[in-house]
């Protein structure tokens, strides 16, 4: 009997910390339709500096501020390694790379995939399993794709 509150007591945690780590991610087709929507909107709140219209509206779970960027961060799921995270973002220079995921050094070049543009750890001499794709939406706004 001991040992079968025990199993059950490990499982219910396991299973409460997998369900921490998950959040409700919106897809891709989603994050870019509700962009081409709602472009004129985003671009005002951008210029004003003023959220308030759209912070509350899915997919954005919430906006992040950066140096070169704004992120509008979409959601994510997985923990530790297998994790990946969906957003779009602002880039006043047109900058595929100036969101925070995106590879960072110069010798990390981004190549042609699918409708965007793709980077994998894997082809480095890191060899890791990290992979970075961005896919332009409209003028300064991208769509971004991280797993880690």
């Amino acid at each position: 009997m001991k040992r079968i509150i025990g199993f059950l007591l490990i499982l219910s945690i396991i299973v409460s910390f997998a369900a921490c780590n998950i959040e409700d991610s919106a897809t891709k087709e989603s994050i870019i339709s509700f962009v081409l929507e709602n472009e004129e909107s985003i671009l005002k709140c951008i210029e004003t500096g003023d959220y308030t219209s759209i912070e509350n509206n899915k997919p954005i779970t919430e906006i992040n501020f950066e140096k070169n960027c704004v992120d509008f961060y979409c959601g994510g799921m997985g923990f530790g390694s297998g994790s990946m995270y969906v957003g779009f973002f602002y880039s006043e220079e047109d900058d595929i790379k100036a969101v925070w995921c995106a590879p960072s050094l110069p010798e990390h070049t981004l190549m042609p995939f699918d409708n965007g543009y793709i980077w994998k750890e894997v082809w480095t001499d890191e060899g890791g399993d990290n992979t970075y794709y961005a896919e332009k939406i409209c003028e300064n706004i991208y769509y971004y794709e991280a797993h880690f």
